[in-house]
């Protein structure tokens, strides 16, 4: 449910680059994987989603130490880990 906007969604971009990633929530990482010029991204998701710019080599650590506060959804750590 926390997935469905409840309100007209509003455009977010993030300028990504090489060694970057932007963290949509704990359910996905958009990254570049080759060395190239930054891209921009635009998402458009329920505000409930918390998009989060990273490092590439700092996600998976984000993910663990942030999931259910700064990186929703999941909404805990239980939910996350069963992925």
């Amino acid at each position: 449910k926390i997935v469905v906007p409840k309100k007209q969604v509003e455009p977010v971009t993030f300028r990504v680059a090489a060694g970057k990633c932007v963290l949509v929530g704990g359910l996905a990482k958009i990254e570049l994987v080759d060395d190239c010029k930054p891209f921009l991204f635009t998402f458009f998701v329920a505000n409930e989603i918390k998009l989060h710019p990273t490092s590439s080599a700092k996600a998976d650590e984000v993910l663990q130490k942030h999931v259910g506060t700064i990186v929703t959804p999941p909404l805990s750590q239980e939910r996350y880990d069963e992925f």
